[in-house]
């Protein structure tokens, strides 16, 4: 199971989308993200004018009914707190929203699909990039 990160879930909403991206999405099952993604979009929506916000309104409540959030449980806030812990260890940063999407595809086993690749390496769990892959 693939768990999108919100780079990759909004790549759709951009001006210009990636085509790769677009078909590699197109060809999953099911669409699955960390509720944080959520957060993370509801604040880029703020930030835009109220034009581009009702469109992308539309984008959202769509892509929501398409996709399956996983909420955040006491097991993956536990989780996200060692890891941003043992990141900063290593001299790196980690924020809470990564760290909490990172301890969501470790507790739930899945393959952290971004184009963050650096923001995620130092976690231990596995990444794809769909910006990257082979066509």
């Amino acid at each position: 199971m693939y768990l999108l990160d919100t780079n990759i879930i909004s790549e759709a909403s951009r001006p210009g989308p990636n085509g790769q991206v677009l078909a590699w999405i197109a060809g999953l099952e099911r669409l699955t993200a960390s509720v944080v993604s959520i957060a993370e979009v509801e604040y880029g929506l703020s930030l835009v004018s109220e034009q581009k916000r009702l469109a992308l309104r539309l984008w959202f409540e769509e892509l929501e009914r398409a996709t399956d959030f996983i909420p955040v449980n006491d097991q993956i806030a536990s989780l996200a707190g060692r890891l941003r812990a043992e990141v900063q260890k290593k001299g790196k940063q980690l924020s809470l929203a990564d760290g909490l999407i990172a301890a969501t595809a470790a507790v739930t086993k899945s393959t952290l699909a971004t184009r963050n690749v650096k923001d995620f390496e130092h976690c231990g769990i596995a990444i794809f990039n769909p910006f990257q892959a082979a066509t």
